[in-house]
């Protein structure tokens, strides 16, 4: 029963380390939140206006096929939400908390796939009369660019990044999409409206 209690957890070491982390992760994501609120600001949203913030599909047919306006990311999409008076500060807090700590996990979750599968795979690791192998590539990369990681350097490892992709493709972050039908379909066999597929 103590154990559940969220105001006795938090007289425990426990619940005062998970304190001191909480205010270290909601100083971090309120800073982000801060400067791009003070880059809005000082450009008087110049940013915000010149993108497309509408998600719904009806569009102006007036406008020409060929110009396509800029989607804004996430967090400037919870700035302007935010300056129409639908969310406060806290609100976006929790919504760049969330999605800055799946990302991670994700990304997390992705490498170990990654080397995992270059574990078991010894023959894509390493092949000793080809530079087309994962560790020839990065040798040779790293040996041409004075042993220094850039960008570009990780852009021009084609066959690691074609790794990566096999990998991800195995196991995706997300692996089960479902869908709703909105309306009967016939196909094989007929799926009504509401079926989960």
């Amino acid at each position: 029963m103590a154990a559940h209690s969220d105001w006795i957890f938090s007289l425990t070491s426990k619940g005062k380390e998970q304190k001191k982390m909480l205010k270290i992760l909601h100083g971090f994501t309120k800073q982000i939140i801060a400067e791009r609120k003070l880059y809005h600001d000082r450009t008087n949203g110049q940013y915000l206006n010149n993108f497309d913030n509408d998600t719904s599909a009806k569009k102006d047919d007036a406008e020409p096929v060929r110009v396509r306006r800029k989607r804004l990311a996430m967090l400037d999409l919870l700035i302007a939400a935010s300056r129409d008076g639908l969310m406060t500060d806290s609100d976006i807090r929790e919504k760049v908390d969330t999605f800055m700590f799946e990302s991670h996990d994700t990304t997390a979750m992705g490498l170990c796939f990654i080397t995992a599968l270059l574990a078991e795979h010894k023959d894509i690791q390493v092949y000793l009369s080809s530079n087309d192998r994962v560790r020839n590539e990065v040798d040779t990369a790293l040996q041409e660019n004075e042993q220094k990681f850039t960008m570009k350097l990780l852009q021009d490892l084609p066959y690691l990044d074609r790794c990566i992709k096999e990998a991800l493709r195995l196991y995706p972050s997300v692996f089960f999409i479902s869908r709703i039908a909105g309306e009967d379909v016939k196909l094989r066999m007929h799926l009504t409206k509401f079926f989960l597929m």
